[in-house]
């Protein structure tokens, strides 16, 4: 590799490393700034898919499911604890044998 070439990838790797501090620093305040969750508990709801993988992607389809995750205010904006429960389901004609062995 040519010592121009050396020199412009640390240019670039500088310059990258710089913004990426500048984005994260800028994010941050921003968060603090213009927080609305101090009070109260938040809610959330969601729905959830997946693909099934290594022995369990034999004769199962992707699942499908939700979950609900409720946080609770401890300490105004600043500590919260969380609860999570959700569900997933499955599909398949019949389960194959073996999976949980």
């Amino acid at each position: 590799m040519s010592e121009t070439l050396k020199k412009i990838m640390k240019q670039i790797f500088k310059i990258t490393i710089a913004m990426a501090i500048m984005v994260y620093s800028t994010n941050a305040m921003a968060q603090l700034k213009n927080s609305t969750h101090g009070k109260g508990t938040r809610l959330n709801v969601g729905l959830e898919t997946g693909v099934p993988a290594g022995k369990f992607n034999t004769g199962i389809q992707p699942n499908s499911g939700g979950s609900v995750q409720a946080d609770f205010n401890v300490v105004k904006r600043v500590l919260f604890v969380t609860a999570n429960t959700g569900y997933n389901n499955f599909f398949t004609e019949k389960m194959p044998k073996g999976i949980f062995s």
